[in-house]
């Protein structure tokens, strides 16, 4: 029933002409240790707007004493799947409490399943914004796993490590994919300096 509904929105969305806004949005998408945050943060001091992180919305989820913050929590100390409603609730909770209507947005950690890329297409379509565009920071598996093990970080534990490059290998590809078929993907080199993968974005973002 889900996938009906949303193959019918797609189609609508294929026939009609999307008023548009000023404001882009943009997902930084890439495996975890890729610098997904550390770009979005540099993108955001460039153009404005809203920088929503899935991952830090989904950390602060985990904290909550109660029934779903601790599911969450243990998903994400399995590093696996979490339902799409946890993602999606974080997405509208903030559209529709920050965001006026013209803003740029940069998500980062999601969507990372093409059913969500797939509703954020629609989402953005129904309010009247541009398609999204993705800019993949594109990293060997080798140095993202050297990457998570150096920066200790509360939730990396190995186990929790092992579970996210996995799913990155299993779904977030798949995103990567979504998104180059529809011809708004923009891959960039993620195994270089910081300084050197911001001067790439720039670059294909022709900001100055």
């Amino acid at each position: 029933m889900f996938r009906v509904a949303l193959r019918r929105q797609q189609r609508e969305l294929s026939m009609k002409k999307s008023r548009k806004v000023r404001g882009k949005t943009f997902i930084v998408l890439g495996i975890s240790g890729s610098g997904k945050d550390t770009q979005a943060q540099f993108l955001l001091k460039a153009i404005g707007g809203h920088r929503l992180s899935t991952g830090d919305g989904l950390r602060a989820m985990a904290k909550k004493k109660n029934m779903v913050g601790r599911y969450v929590a243990r998903a994400l100390k399995r590093g696996g799947l979490l339902p799409a409603w946890a993602p999606i609730y974080l997405w509208l909770f903030e559209f529709i409490n920050d965001l006026e209507g013209d803003e740029s947005v940069i998500f980062t950690s999601g969507p990372r399943r093409v059913e969500e890329a797939q509703l954020l297409d629609v989402f953005c379509h129904d309010l009247g914004r541009a398609a999204p565009v993705a800019i993949h920071l594109a990293l060997p598996i080798r140095v993202a796993r050297e990457r998570l093990m150096a920066r200790r970080r509360g939730d990396d534990t190995p186990q929790a490590i092992e579970g996210r490059l996995r799913f990155y290998e299993e779904h977030v590809r798949d995103v990567i994919a979504y998104f180059r078929r529809k011809g708004r993907l923009i891959s960039i080199n993620g195994n270089q300096s910081m300084d050197a993968v911001w001067r790439d974005i720039k670059k294909a973002l022709k900001i100055r």
